[in-house]
């Protein structure tokens, strides 16, 4: 006979609970004033070629935040990526930084008054898509991308800019449900929407 135990009182933080590359999962912290942590591992095998978004939410009166690290365990101050302080928290590895290895995902309530919350934890290979170039033959465009995706967060874009006959171009997000704003940066990307002050429609 095998007993298995887990979240054991006796063990300072929770042992990280291993998941695949691509996953969705849901949890709950209790934050009693010195925060609470849960972590979880991924094994990345090989380059990630199209990069990897990783995405919070969550429900309850804590906001929990989201941290990576790779090879160990993330904390307040060790961290490769983090995002905190958002109502959704998304972190992005680009191609070029989803490397095989270790990951360590952890998710925090912060400390401070007393907390709960319900969280849902996700990831998705791919940071950014790819957009085609629409010539504006009609209002509601030729070229248009419709998201699937459930998981929310900040969502990314590429476009290459063609030559315009009336010497301008318009983005247009039409959100279905819920509510969306849409950022531009020109040349180069960048994560967070402090960084897309081209042009931005809130």
């Amino acid at each position: 006979n095998v007993v298995l135990s887990t979240n054991a009182p006796g063990f300072r933080n929770p042992l990280p609970a291993l998941k695949p590359v691509l996953f969705s999962t849901t949890g709950s912290l209790v934050n009693g004033g010195s925060g609470a942590w849960n972590y979880f591992q991924v094994d990345v095998p090989t380059n990630l070629t199209s990069g990897w978004r990783i995405v919070l939410t969550h429900t309850g009166s804590g906001n929990p935040d989201l941290y990576v690290r790779r090879g160990n365990l993330p904390g307040t101050g060790v961290y490769d990526k983090a995002s905190t302080g958002q109502t959704m928290e998304t972190v992005v590895f680009t191609d070029a930084e989803a490397t095989s290895g270790t990951y360590f995902i952890g998710v925090y309530l912060p400390s401070g008054p007393a907390s709960a919350c319900t969280y849902t934890l996700s990831t998705e290979v791919g940071y950014f898509k790819t957009l085609t170039w629409d010539l504006g033959t009609t209002h509601d465009g030729t070229q248009v991308f419709t998201n699937t995706s459930g998981s929310g967060g900040d969502y990314y874009f590429k476009i290459t800019t063609l030559g315009s006959t009336v010497g301008g171009w318009r983005t247009a997000l039409k959100v279905l449900s819920g509510e969306a704003d849409v950022y531009l940066r020109k040349d180069t990307f960048a994560t967070g929407p402090n960084n897309y002050t081209f042009k931005q429609s809130t």
